[in-house]
């Protein structure tokens, strides 16, 4: 839904011709990166978004790529559990905090780059990329990169 909003809007904003080449818009929709932006070549304006996503695994939304590491997170961590030989019989998960304690120790090169997390359960190292259009394609510009301490 939100990617059919920015493309709307853009296609809107070229037709009242606000697209030029002395703009330079922000687009803060981070699925920004999988909308074809080739039909405001002509344009010559300069567009700038950000990607939680890496632009070479563009192909799922941002949505999509987040669930896709919050179940892998898990899976990972349930695997580690019954690896190190914890209770599956346990009636409740927080009895002794295992899989939570596991699913900490999880880290991998996920769809939305590398998913650790710190001992209060927060994600580290997160990198959104600072993207521009160059002549209808997207390139990287800079990562903008979260410390592993919390803000």
């Amino acid at each position: 839904m939100q990617v059919e909003v920015t493309f709307c809007f853009l296609f809107q904003a070229r037709n009242f011709v606000l697209l030029r080449e002395e703009t330079h818009w922000i687009i803060t929709n981070l699925d920004a990166g999988t909308i074809d932006l080739s039909a405001y070549e002509l344009t010559k304006v300069r567009l700038t978004s950000f990607s939680l996503v890496p632009l070479a695994q563009r192909k799922a939304s941002v949505l999509q790529a987040l669930a896709a590491d919050a179940v892998t997170t898990v899976a990972l961590g349930l695997d580690q559990s019954i690896v190190q030989g914890n209770d599956s019989q346990a009636l409740d998960w927080d009895q002794n905090g295992t899989l939570l304690d596991q699913i900490k120790q999880v880290s991998f090169e996920g769809r939305t780059g590398w998913v650790s997390f710190n001992q209060g359960g927060s994600r580290r190292n997160v990198s959104i990329d600072v993207i521009e259009n160059d002549g209808g394609n997207l390139t990287k510009v800079r990562p903008i990169k979260k410390s592993s301490k919390q803000f």
